[in-house]
């Protein structure tokens, strides 16, 4: 039998990492399917998308497949993609930006880290608070003006 590292998702602790949590999961998650064989491109044959879905539901754990039921557009079975873009929905706006912030301006070199891997944890850090901000300007932007066209 195949043993998988793959640890269940856990949506319940840390409530104010959830969104980043999730992203981290679920590039590990598309990492070990597209290991399996399980690419999805253009010509992938529908069974493959079913299967990726499945281990995706299965892999991410209990708890997760209970609020997965909860969600709305999920698609069918063979539909990875909007089970994905459900899941994306439900926990990625969860990300506390204020948190992100924080902790971005309170990194400091670890002892031991070099300065290489101290700049990809700033890097890292940065892109979530970068992300973040872009998400909260294009939100008060919505609600600010009244105009349907808007010119990005």
């Amino acid at each position: 039998m195949e043993k998988t590292v793959i640890k269940t998702f856990d949506c319940y602790s840390e409530p104010s990492t959830i969104g980043t949590r999730w992203k981290r999961w679920l590039n590990g998650f598309q990492l070990y399917a597209d290991a399996k064989g399980h690419l999805i491109n253009a010509d992938t044959p529908v069974a493959v998308h079913q299967r990726r879905r499945a281990l995706l539901l299965h892999f991410a754990g209990p708890d997760v497949q209970e609020i997965f039921a909860t969600l709305p557009d999920t698609g069918e079975a063979t539909d990875y993609q909007a089970a994905v873009d459900a899941l994306n929905t439900y926990f990625v706006p969860q990300v506390n930006s204020a948190f992100a912030r924080q902790t971005f301006h309170q990194l400091q070199q670890k002892e031991g880290e070099t300065v290489l891997q101290f700049v990809t944890r700033l890097r890292k850090a940065a892109i979530e608070t970068v992300i973040l901000v872009q998400m909260m300007i294009t939100k008060f932007v919505m609600q600010s003006y009244a105009s349907v066209t808007l010119i990005m």
